[in-house]
Parts: C-alpha cells; structure tokens; sequence
C-alpha cells in the first residue's frame, strides 16, 4: 500500500494541530491508518477504515498492524486478518 499521509502537524485557522497518524492505501474502498500517539486510544492503534457509502467502519487494532495489512493486500484479506485478533481489537472499534 502507498503511503498518501505520514504525520504532520497542520495549521487550522493559524493554530498548529498535530496529525499523528501514517495513512496507507492502494484501494479507494479502504485504507489503513496507524496513530503512534498513546493521547487519543491510550496506546498505539492501527485502524482498518472501511469506506462505506451510508458510513465508514473503523477497525481499530491495538498495536502496529502495517505490516500485516500490507501482506493482507485486499479488503477481504484485511477484515479477515482484523477477526482473527480478537485479543487486541480496541474497545472503540466497530463491530465486525
């Protein structure tokens, strides 16, 4: 997948609002964010965000799951990998 984001800090009405999270996508139907900041979800997430046309799903994952998305490649291969986690699916995630 191609890194289209990386984090940054971005300029709001001339106030500096720190972008954390690294955005990788191939695939307009999905894409993979991963926040190294612990201050939103109290450790490091990687979140399968799921472009629904009525609302996108968000798939959050405790921990660094980029590599494993990468092999994963499809958004099936993705959703799979996602359940196959239980133990680390973040509280705030969406259901599956």
């Amino acid at each position: 997948m191609d890194i289209t984001q990386k984090a940054h800090t971005a300029f709001f009405n001339g106030i500096p609002v720190q972008v954390p999270n690294e955005v990788r996508q191939n695939d307009p139907s999905f894409y993979v964010s991963y926040n190294k900041s612990t201050r939103d979800y109290g450790c490091p997430t990687t979140a399968l965000v799921v472009n629904d046309p009525q609302m996108s799903k968000f798939y959050i994952l405790c921990g660094d799951h980029r590599q494993q998305y990468e092999a994963a490649k499809t958004l099936a291969a993705c959703l799979s990998y996602y359940a196959s986690q239980p133990d680390l699916q973040h509280k705030y995630s969406d259901d599956l």
